[in-house]
């Protein structure tokens, strides 16, 4: 019998999808329970050490950003293909990504670093530091600022407030190259996508031959950016790929039988966006959907590390398995406030604000 394609499933609330970002978030709050308390190269979490690292030369917090991208680039090349046109589109991940985050900062300068500084409240307000933190980390327009002044300088991680709004800086990125290229026509296109996948594919094996010549986050930019791309690819492409046990069972193989090769890299990210796609849609690994509950990860993920290093800062040698007791219950009760408060109201503004294009 012929296996049925990616497409065949997709299109109805029978996934996965919520459960696996609940839970990339949480192996992310897990991830820095081990770093916010002990210092970074200390000491890595028994799944990183044991698992992923000889096996995939990853850690925990890695993999589940990772996750995390390849079902933004799955989900994100469906919403592009399924809106009236670019303004739509760009509103929705506007309303998506931004109120949350706001809300996240202002929740970082003014609760978290006023509890945090060592500065006068004077000084505090008074240093270029913290208005820099504000416009910069909620309009992603210049980068991102991690510091704020005299927070968390003693803590085992140093100083960064809140290190984990990296990935949205990637992530606003590659809407907005998905909305360049909506534009030009060449996503609509299987073949001109394709086209596109694969010049990505080359460069990005180009960029990881030459690492010695760009920056750390240069790398980890790249990589992030393959795998949006990559889940992009599997929607794209979703009528035409079959998805069977049989199919991932090859893909391991490939990537097992590549591991000493220059290109291994790639066919890693090919994997592991196919498996992600695999467990969010295949019936036989369904779940009971977590949708009518709202979708908690990324409230989860803006709130963890902000609280993580403050309960670093209060309690001195905490543990790492403390860390995340304590920290689990604080950041998702900050999750749900962020879903029924801030997030789900705004999505239901869009379509109300766009104009036709």
């Amino acid at each position: 019998m012929k296996p049925k394609t990616i497409g065949y499933y997709v299109g109805g609330r029978d996934n996965n999808l919520t459960l696996i970002r609940l839970l990339a978030a949480t192996a992310v709050l897990y991830f820095h329970s081990y770093a916010l308390s002990l210092g970074l190269g200390q000491g890595n979490d028994p799944v990183t050490s044991i698992i992923l690292l000889p096996y995939l030369n990853a850690s925990l917090g890695k993999l589940a950003v990772e996750v995390f991208f390849v079902i933004s680039g799955f989900l994100i090349a469906g919403s592009y293909l399924h809106q009236a046109n670019v303004i739509s589109f760009m509103e929705a991940r506007i309303l998506r990504i931004f109120p949350g985050l706001v809300v996240a900062v202002f929740f970082c300068v003014f609760v978290i670093g006023l509890m945090a500084t060592n500065s006068s409240y004077g000084d505090y307000f008074s240093s270029q530091q913290v208005w820099n933190y504000i416009f910069r980390n909620s309009t992603l327009i210049t980068g991102m600022v991690y510091t704020l002044p005299d927070v968390f300088e003693n803590n085992p991680l140093p100083k960064g407030v809140n290190d984990s709004l990296w990935t949205l800086l990637v992530e606003f990125k590659m809407y907005i190259f998905i909305a360049v290229i909506g534009c030009l026509g060449l996503i609509k296109s299987r073949a001109s996508f394709n086209v596109i996948i694969l010049i990505a594919s080359v460069l990005y094996v180009f960029i990881m031959s030459i690492g010695d010549a760009v920056t750390f986050t240069e790398l980890k930019h790249a990589e992030m950016a393959m795998y949006f791309m990559m889940g992009s690819f599997l929607y794209v492409n979703k009528d035409m790929l079959p998805i069977s046990f049989f199919t991932l069972l090859l893909m391991l193989l490939l990537f097992s039988l590549t591991r000493n090769y220059w290109f291994n890299g790639l066919i890693q990210i090919l994997f592991l966006s196919y498996l992600v796609v695999f467990l969010a849609f295949h019936p036989k690994v369904q779940l009971p959907s977590l949708d009518k509950y709202g979708d908690y990860s990324y409230g989860i993920y803006i709130y963890g590390f902000p609280v993580q290093q403050y309960i670093a800062y209060v309690w001195v040698d905490i543990q790492p398995w403390e860390m995340f007791g304590v920290a689990l219950p604080i950041v998702l009760m900050l999750a749900l406030a962020s879903w029924h408060l801030i997030e789900k109201p705004a999505l239901a503004y869009k379509g109300r604000i766009s104009m036709g294009c």
